[in-house]
């Protein structure tokens, strides 16, 4: 903490008062106000200004060391206490110690253990300022409300861990709450609807029911987080001792939960479910039974036909790591979104579906919703890629990425992502279809260039380029239209041309070669005997004879 500590030295020794009060006080988080000869001067500063620490020497005219700290004790219980005592004394300081002084160092001082002594008791003051604040903080809550106090305080409890039982209980004793059952636990009812808990007619019924419970069967503490949340604080025992504490507060919880039912019959669109936590022997356990009941309630996404959850339920899992995302599955689903057809995407869904539960352990609710967004996510990054946006192709005026995490049942997620894979589907066909035909016109448009520019060195990069098209989109396209690939389509293309020139006997090989395409007639005669198993020259021999 920042504010400094009054201090005060006494000893009937000059030069060891003025020594301790030029040491480096300030930096240690002190602060040296004055000095005293005996005990008698030092209870009259105390008198006038709240002193924190008192250092003292045992030994010293008209009031000693030990009677000054024997009378700061019954006046200032707060204040602490060192003695300064050398060896001879040192029965003296065992005696004060045992007094309720908080340490001694010997003379002559040293400094070294001096400064380490202060910073072990700042630290203990700071935490004595820190819990004294806290009290005092609760005594204003519970003058301004004891409700409010002990939501406050409950609150606190499953939100922090470092209580300890001493400060708990005190803090009980003030909220004038006896929570003296044997268990404990943490239970969430969660309502999904508009069933307003925070209007004030719908909270008052809620509160008389809760109050019903609480005074009659069960101790703790009861409070609404929200329009749609009620967190019970339950401490209990059931009344028959063979009847398992399970089994009791299941029943407590289904009768809680028919009984916030019928309040809300006049709507049928309320569903209330509730989640509790594991049950514990101690109020220290109460954060651990709030995470789990929360945990518990996350069960409704997977299960949307129960009503309450336990935490303690054998087939649930909820310490652990969610298993491996389910890549296989994902990829299988969007290929049949590019490639296949309605009927394979549900199938695939269906697939991806029940992986992504159980490998999110079937109950870590955000961890399957985050493999729904990265499933999302890829089908949009290979949606980007053919220039599609997936919300301009859904009309999707909220992002996904928050309509993924309001669905409150895994059944409705899977119709909304049944439902946009669809119109992806849809919209990936209609642009494969529009490309086709395009793709059709720029390999037509192709050929037409091979033809009119195959007596020249062209390669396949020139001519896509020509025709608009990525050189490797372009090499697929040409293949798929012509049955060839691009070097192959020319080079045939060149040798139909060069057996054509062949037939004019007044063109020398080479010559032939270069109106063709080929500068090298080595090359050419090489491409030509591959095509035809003849060398240009026994082809035009060949046609000589057949004159």
């Amino acid at each position: 903490m920042s504010e400094k500590y009054n201090l005060i030295v006494v000893d009937d020794e000059f030069v060891i008062r003025d020594g301790l009060l030029s040491f480096h006080w300030d930096k240690l988080g002190y602060k040296a106000i004055g000095s005293a000869a005996n005990g008698q001067e030092a209870l009259a500063i105390m008198e006038n200004k709240n002193i924190d620490i008192v250092v003292t020497d045992v030994k010293m005219p008209v009031m000693d060391g030990l009677e000054l700290s024997r009378i700061i004790k019954a006046k200032y219980p707060d204040c602490k206490i060192i003695i300064l005592t050398g060896y001879k004394e040192f029965d003296y300081a065992k005696a004060a110690i045992s007094a309720g002084v908080y340490d001694y160092i010997l003379k002559p001082v040293n400094m070294n253990r001096l400064e380490a002594l202060l910073e072990r008791l700042k630290g203990d003051l700071d935490k004595e300022r820190e819990s004294a604040i806290l009290f005092s903080t609760y005594k204003k809550q519970v003058k301004l409300s004891i409700p409010i106090a002990r939501e406050f305080f409950f609150k606190s409890i499953i939100e922090k861990s470092d209580f300890d039982i001493e400060d708990i209980q005190e803090k009980l004793d003030l909220l004038e709450m006896h929570l003296d059952k044997r268990y404990f636990s943490c239970c969430i009812f969660k309502i999904n609807s508009s069933f307003d808990l925070l209007n004030n007619k719908i909270k008052s019924t809620c509160e008389q029911l809760l109050k019903k419970y609480f005074e009659s069967e069960v101790k703790g503490f009861y409070f609404f987080t929200g329009s749609y949340e009620i967190i019970c604080i339950l401490n209990f025992q059931p009344a028959n001792s063979y009847l398992p504490a399970h089994s009791y507060l299941l029943s407590l919880l289904g009768r809680i939960h028919s009984d916030l039912i019928k309040i809300s019959d006049w709507d049928k669109s309320i569903r209330i479910h509730a989640g509790a936590g594991n049950i514990y022997n101690n109020i220290q356990s109460l954060k651990k039974s709030y995470l789990e009941a929360k945990k518990s309630t996350e069960q409704k996404f997977f299960n949307p036909d129960k009503s309450i959850f336990f935490i303690w339920n054998k087939n649930m899992k909820i310490v652990g790591d969610s298993g491996e995302y389910p890549y296989k599955a994902e990829n299988r689903l969007i290929t049949v979104i590019f490639e296949g057809g309605k009927e394979q995407i549900v199938k695939s869904l269906d697939k991806f579906w029940n992986e992504a539960i159980k490998v999110s352990n079937k109950n870590n609710r955000q961890s399957f919703q985050k493999n729904i967004l990265q499933l999302l996510n890829m089908l949009e990054r290979k949606l980007k890629k053919l220039g599609l946006d997936i919300e301009d192709i859904c009309s999707i005026k909220h992002s996904y990425n928050d309509v993924v995490f309001e669905i409150d049942s895994h059944i409705k997620l899977k119709k909304y992502i049944q439902e946009i894979l669809f119109q992806c589907f849809e919209a990936v066909s209609k642009f494969q279809n529009k490309q086709m035909s395009s793709c059709h016109l720029a390999i037509q448009k192709a050929i037409d260039y091979i033809k009119k520019n195959y007596n020249r060195k062209i390669n396949q990069k020139e001519v896509a380029n020509h025709v608009y098209l990525n050189t490797s989109y372009f090499s697929l396209q040409f293949k798929k239209d012509t049955g060839k690939n691009f070097i192959d389509y020319l080079t045939q293309y060149r040798m139909k041309k060069a057996k054509e020139l062949l037939d004019n006997v007044d063109l020398k090989v080479y010559e032939v070669g270069q109106m063709v395409g080929y500068n090298d007639p080595k090359y050419f005669t090489e491409s030509f005997k591959k095509n035809f198993s003849l060398t240009p020259m026994q082809y035009r021999n060949k046609i000589i004879k057949n004159l």
